[in-house]
């Protein structure tokens, strides 16, 4: 673990994409761009609502999805805090939160 009061370094830049994510992508788009003939025709032949089904799957590979950017500010407000708090009181709260989780998780079930 790095000191407290030392910058970040390493990893990815956020919002970069891994390296997983960036060929799952480019595949995708190759098979689609390689077929589009195919996909046509045979989107033609589905029912409207199972075609409809079929491109919205397709597009949540290509296309990213919004990020609320008020829950990024307060992330990194969160961080910046935890940072700057004494370990102490860092592990007291994530056994308050574990423990909060467990009784919601119970009224779920």
């Amino acid at each position: 673990m790095r000191p407290k009061g030392t910058p970040k370094t390493g990893g990815r830049q956020p919002g970069s994409q891994n390296k997983v994510t960036r060929e799952l992508k480019q595949w995708i788009q190759n098979v689609v761009d390689d077929n589009k003939e195919q996909f046509t025709d045979d989107l033609k032949k589905v029912e409207p609502e199972k075609r409809l089904a079929v491109v919205e799957r397709l597009l949540s590979y290509l296309i990213a999805k919004p990020v609320n950017m008020d829950i990024q500010i307060e992330y990194r407000e969160l961080e910046r805090l935890l940072e700057k708090t004494p370990e102490k009181y860092v592990e007291q709260m994530t056994a308050k939160l574990i423990e909060l989780n467990t009784i919601n998780t119970k009224d779920d079930e």
